[in-house]
């Protein structure tokens, strides 16, 4: 689990799927899945990933990120949450990067 969480806040960190993540986002679910090797499945014609929304909670209960709900009806996802990097997940990202030395 420590890999999948540390993971997903470097992907966070790397602003490539936008300042704040979420679990309707195909980009982020398809890579989240190949680099963790979690499982996924397809409900309603679109990808999902349980555990990408299990992860992005425990992050935010360790307080390394914050939750906003948002809603995008175009998408199919009436309602969703939004998560960004807390300033103690950003300390976090440094933290990883310098112990795994990366810039």
């Amino acid at each position: 689990m420590r890999d999948r969480l540390e993971w997903l806040l470097l992907a966070i960190h790397s602003g490539r799927y936008g300042q704040a993540v979420n679990t309707i986002n195909p980009e982020l679910i398809e890579h989240y899945i190949a680099a963790t090797r979690m499982p996924g499945a397809r409900r309603y014609g679109r990808l999902r990933a349980r555990h990408l929304a299990d992860d992005l909670v425990e992050l935010r209960e360790r307080g390394l990120l914050a939750r906003k709900s948002a809603s995008n009806v175009q998408s199919g996802a009436s309602f969703y949450f939004s998560y960004s990097l807390t300033g103690a997940g950003a300390a976090e990202v440094h933290a990883l990067k310098t112990r795994h030395g990366q810039k």
